[in-house]
């Protein structure tokens, strides 16, 4: 069931934004859009393809801030995070939960235009990071009027209030939690929520859910949260480790060795077959041969004068040449069944010697992974290691327990009306008890049992 928070009517509301870039219609500008643009990471062939679009479109539109100068023009929008989860408004005329944002007023950045945009549609006051602003997301999509909006979606954080969108605009604005949001979306918001949560989720990023809080968390529980996302953190490293996809290709690797070993065994042992049963031939040609040439120098030595000896003798020469004769033809018969086998033998051996290539290949890679991650699984646990020392006794023998017996997870945030933990729904009355609790009392989700900061 969806959540939602009724928007109020509009109150008056400043934006801070960030500082107001005066080049944002020029050469200056498109250049450092791009630059922006440039640098981000996509996720997905979608948005591969988008940034793509966007980059040539930058290149051929002499004003791509402007909607009247072209149908192909830049517009911003925003992933509009904060402790009750995401802001979502029903567009009016799609009616669809997208995003806030749109075109650029003469003269704003795509910074400023999503900031206004955030305001008038939410009546929320947004701020970007800490380190400044931060471009999660590119579309490129169809719009009204025969337009391509090459749009710019920027990750922001509002304060913890009800939506309070100005006149005129939609009046259906809501918190919802992550999942329903993700629910709700279309293929064009779903990748930039996706990209969005990973993100905040993402310890030591500036986007991190700690940095994006709309107001600070009462210690020690926001210190429990860091340790724990630096848990999930370790225990995702970890399977990192087990699950390198060049781990996999090297197991791989190794099975057509071995296979190709044991194939290439049973060859040999073919060849080798062959090989002692031609010996033998040959040896049984080589002793009839010399009986043959012993018995044709007797007779053509004078030494028999007997003719019926010399008939004997010469019956058994024929005897001999029609043995060796026989001997001859198997092992000829032997030397064409061993030809393909040698091939074969010789096909494997070369494959074998790309494969024992290829596994030391991977080896290497498997090697330079693991290290790089036990590297960053070092940094990560002397990090955690000094956070887990600012915990209360008691809370911290609470989590490490409730870690061990609920799969890695000890503790978990109040979304909404949802834990984050166990992702179940609270009842009003339990949200409201627990909301009215005093910051720095403890207490426990009571589907999963998990420590819930709130």
């Amino acid at each position: 069931m969806v959540t939602r928070h009724t928007a109020h009517p509009s109150r008056p509301s400043s934006s801070p934004g960030p500082p107001r870039d005066a080049d944002v219609a020029d050469g200056e500008g498109t250049a450092r859009v791009r630059l922006l643009v440039e640098r981000h990471r996509v996720d997905g062939d979608r948005e591969a393809l988008s940034r793509a679009i966007v980059l040539a479109e930058l290149d051929r539109l002499d004003r791509p801030f402007d909607e009247r100068a072209d149908p192909t023009h830049l517009t911003a929008s925003a992933v509009v995070v904060g402790n009750r989860g995401v802001v979502l408004h029903l567009h009016r005329r799609l009616h669809r939960w997208l995003q806030p944002g749109g075109h650029l007023e003469p003269g704003e950045s795509p910074e400023e235009a999503m900031t206004r945009e955030c305001l008038e549609e939410t009546g929320l006051a947004v701020a970007h990071p800490p380190d400044g602003p931060c471009l999660v997301h590119v579309d490129v999509h169809r719009a009204a009027r025969g337009h391509v909006h090459l749009d710019l979606r920027y990750l922001v954080t509002a304060p913890d209030e009800d939506p309070a969108p100005a006149p005129g605009e939609s009046r259906d604005v809501a918190w919802f939690t992550w999942d329903e949001a993700e629910a709700l979306a279309d293929v064009a918001l779903a990748g930039a929520l996706q990209s969005a949560r990973r993100l905040i989720d993402a310890p030591g990023r500036p986007c991190h859910r700690s940095e994006m809080r709309g107001d600070a968390m009462t210690e020690p529980f926001d210190t429990l949260m860091q340790v724990q996302e630096h848990d999930i953190a370790l225990d995702q490293l970890r399977h990192r480790i087990d699950a390198l996809p060049e781990r996999s290709e090297l197991g791989r690797v190794r099975e057509r060795l071995a296979s190709l070993t044991a194939a290439s065994a049973a060859v040999q042992a073919q060849i080798e077959d062959l090989s002692g049963r031609q010996r033998s031939l040959e040896e049984q040609i080589a002793t009839t041969a010399r009986r043959r040439h012993e018995i044709e120098q007797r007779m053509e030595s004078g030494q028999v004068s007997s003719s019926r000896d010399l008939q004997a003798m010469d019956h058994e020469v024929q005897q001999l040449g029609t043995r060796m004769g026989h001997l001859e033809e198997e092992e000829l018969v032997l030397l064409e069944e061993q030809e393909p086998l040698d091939v074969v033998l010789a096909e494997h051996r070369a494959i074998e010697v790309d494969l024992t290539d290829d596994a030391i290949r991977l080896e290497a890679a498997v090697a330079e992974a693991v290290a790089e991650i036990e590297a960053s699984i070092a940094v990560a646990t002397a990090e955690r290691g000094a956070l887990a020392s600012g915990l209360p006794g008691d809370l911290a023998e609470r989590y490490e327990f409730l870690r061990s017996r609920l799969g890695g997870i000890g503790a978990a945030r109040l979304m909404g009306d949802h834990c984050d933990g166990c992702h179940l729904s609270l009842s009003s009355v339990e949200v409201e008890r627990i909301r009215r609790l005093p910051s720095d009392e403890f207490t426990t989700c009571p589907e999963c049992d998990r420590i819930l900061v709130h």
